[in-house]
């Protein structure tokens, strides 16, 4: 019975040095994807003709349910700013989406831009919240705003 015993406790101890051999066999790291490349794109000039102020919009369908936002448009009628209020995604995937749409967006004054792999459900209820808020409270037309400015 002793000798049983032993070689139990003696296995036990073994596997417990084993794991922490091994780094403790969990990985508690955070995983998050590979930074990603600024988008190219030509800035342009010009403006949608979009009613000056802060509006608000809500995009569906983020991999955490909707996402809030606020958009807002100079005195010359520009997209300058877009803030999210509000949403529940993972971090590291709505900072990926959200810094590739806010420079897109603000750059070609344009919401027609490809999504890309990794983030998409976050990436497309983002676009939906910026259109949401321009074609609602900025009045505009949002095939004029998947085309930008002509």
């Amino acid at each position: 019975m002793k000798k049983q015993l032993l070689i139990k406790l003696l296995a036990v101890s073994l596997a417990a040095l084993l794991l922490a051999a091994c780094g403790g066999g969990l990985d508690n790291s955070i995983w998050a994807p590979d930074e990603v490349e600024e988008p190219e794109f030509e800035e342009v000039e010009g403006t949608l003709s979009l009613t000056p102020g802060v509006h608000a919009g809500v995009g569906q369908g983020g991999f955490g349910g909707d996402m809030h936002v606020e958009v807002t448009v100079g005195e010359d009628g520009s997209i300058e700013h877009i803030e999210v209020t509000d949403h529940s995604e993972t971090a590291a995937f709505f900072g990926m989406a959200f810094s590739h749409v806010n420079l897109y967006v603000i750059g070609t004054q344009s919401t027609g831009i490809d999504t890309f792999t990794g983030a998409t459900e976050t990436f497309s209820a983002l676009i939906d919240g910026i259109e949401n808020a321009l074609v609602s409270g900025a009045g505009a037309d949002l095939a004029a705003l998947r085309s930008g400015p002509g």
